[in-house]
Parts: structure tokens; sequence; C-alpha cells
């Protein structure tokens, strides 16, 4: 089985340093929703992660993530379990208002449908709410 994964973030939550102070290494938590193509049939599952990343400067950062599945898609009325996802990005983050940016994503990353792992290119897009000081 070969899945291709294409994640959308839906919420960003960022404590700690801030992700716009230059050279700053940041923790958070997301909620995700994760679409995945297998064998044609397209499949939608949420999870949640945490994250560790290194902001080298105002618009690039580097992430790790490790995240679980919170909900179940539905495939010819069975559900399909979504278990652990991880991976590390290159992220382009540009700022909108003094709190909240938009990002973009390129990575690789592993993920375990039904018990089978599974990995792959990434993309994503996505927003993101910063809190604490920060520099624009």
């Amino acid at each position: 089985m070969k899945a291709t994964v294409i994640k959308t973030t839906l919420a960003a939550l960022i404590w700690g340093a801030s992700s716009f102070v230059i050279a700053s290494p940041y923790f958070g938590a997301k909620a995700d929703r994760i679409e995945v193509s297998v064998d044609g049939e397209n499949l939608s599952y949420g999870g949640v992660r945490v994250i560790s990343g290194y902001q080298v400067n105002r618009n690039f950062a580097v992430e790790a993530h490790l995240g679980t599945g919170i909900s179940d898609a539905k495939i010819a009325g069975q559900s399909s379990e979504l278990g652990t996802y991880y991976g590390v990005d290159l992220v382009g983050k540009l700022p909108i208002t003094e709190s909240l940016y938009a990002k973009a994503n390129l990575g690789y990353g592993a993920v375990e449908i039904d018990g089978v792992s599974d990995n792959d290119a990434r993309i994503g897009v996505g927003a993101g709410i910063v809190t604490g000081k920060h520099v624009f």
C-alpha cells in the first residue's frame, strides 16, 4: 500500500519562545486534518501532535513532530484508524499581523494506518498564532 499524505494544519498553539524570534527554539501542539490517498481512495483523519522547532530567521524554520490519530476515516462502511505519525519539515512563515502568520511546509514523514506503516514526502499549508514576545 502506497499512501501519499497531504496535511492541513487546522490550528496551531505555540507555547514558550515565540516562533518569530530570530535563532530560537520553540515547542507546541497542533490539531491536524490528515488527508491520505490509498489506491485512489481519499481518506480524512483527525490527529493531534507535539512539535519542536528551531526558528532560523523571521521566515524560515525547521520542525520535527510526533502525532497520533484522534478520529477515524470511513471507507466502504468500515472504519480506518490513524495510528502514529511523525516527520521533519522545512517551514516558511509569513507574518500577517503581530500575532498571526501563514505557513507552508515541505518535508518527509511516516504514518501508520490500520497497523501498516508508510513514508513519503509531505506538503502542507496553514496558519499559526504566536504567544509571548516576538520580533518582526
